[in-house]
């Protein structure tokens, strides 16, 4: 939208130009105009992205940076290539270590939109490491919450001697709740309602 706003205000310029016979917009420069909208509209809208009222969650920050990186990636403008180049670092460097938050990510992957879709690198086999990656850290926050649950509802026996004896049932992860939040194709968050353990990881 607001790129149109910047074209409508180019093109009345250029008009009022002509007619008071003064210089006006060259193709060069609505060739970088042009650009410029491109390279910052990924940025503008993942702002708004993360600025709604509604459906705003602390799962979306990841999958709306890579989003706008990978837009920014495809830009092939010569241009503007120096602004592109430019925004790319300032993502890398001020962004980077959210990537590598087992909180931000776990967040991300337990989001009904995103789940593992979001994770993207420049080769396959790295993209499938960090999926796995991920992966893990889920399984890891499920079974962290499970212990917490298995303490929490622990019963005293009543003598210290008739504790002592007393061995808890091995732990075992019960992969099935991910598999199933993973199968599931309903991409909104009622889907959450079946998973509940899940929904206490975002």
């Amino acid at each position: 939208m607001w790129g149109g706003v910047v074209w409508g205000y180019v093109c009345c310029c250029t008009r009022d130009s002509i007619s008071l016979e003064i210089a006006t917009f060259s193709e060069t420069d609505f060739e970088l105009l042009e650009g410029y909208v491109l390279v910052t509209r990924p940025i503008a809208i993942g702002l708004d992205c993360l600025q709604k009222e509604d459906d705003a969650y602390f799962g979306s920050i990841l999958p709306c940076l890579t989003k706008i990186r990978c837009r920014l990636e495809k830009i092939n403008i010569p241009i503007v290539e120096p602004l592109r180049l430019a925004v790319l670092r300032g993502l890398t460097d001020r962004f980077e270590n959210y990537f590598k938050n087992p909180e931000y990510m776990v967040s991300s992957c337990v989001h009904p939109n995103y789940k593992f879709k979001w994770i993207q690198s420049s080769t396959s086999d790295e993209m499938e490491l960090r999926k796995i990656h991920a992966h893990n850290l889920v399984e890891e926050e499920l079974e962290k919450l499970r212990r917490a649950a298995s303490i929490a509802t622990a019963t005293d026996t009543g003598t210290e001697s008739d504790d002592f004896l007393h061995f808890e049932e091995p732990y075992n992860f019960d992969r099935s709740v991910l598999q199933q939040f993973l199968d599931d194709v309903d991409t909104t968050l009622d889907c959450l309602k079946t998973t509940l353990k899940l929904k206490k990881c975002s």
